[in-house]
């Protein structure tokens, strides 16, 4: 059986800091393709259910912050940029809606 242990806490520096920061913004809050995303597929999957289309983008945006290692992309990711991931999926997808 093979096992992959994530190393959230590891140390790491950027190799392009400049180019490194917030790269979880264009994969988890804003994806560029907006044909093919997760949340095209929440929003089309569950269209007849409001409350299944919310709670579908909620978790995708809260796994694609959990998982999203930015070290595929030569740079660091840091318990404080997957916690600033977490809050911009809060702000895209507030857990109160307003009721119509």
């Amino acid at each position: 059986m093979h096992a992959c242990n994530k190393m959230c806490t590891r140390g790491s520096i950027p190799s392009k800091p400049a180019d490194s920061t917030d790269l979880w913004k264009n994969e988890c809050i804003n994806p560029i393709n907006t044909d093919r995303n997760i949340y095209t597929y929440c929003d089309t999957t569950f269209q007849a259910n409001p409350l299944l289309n919310h709670n579908c983008n909620v978790d995708a945006c809260r796994l694609c912050c959990a998982t999203h290692d930015q070290s595929f992309k030569n740079t660091s990711a840091s318990l404080n940029s997957t916690q600033d991931c977490f809050q911009a999926c809060d702000v895209k997808f507030p857990l109160h809606k307003k009721r119509n």
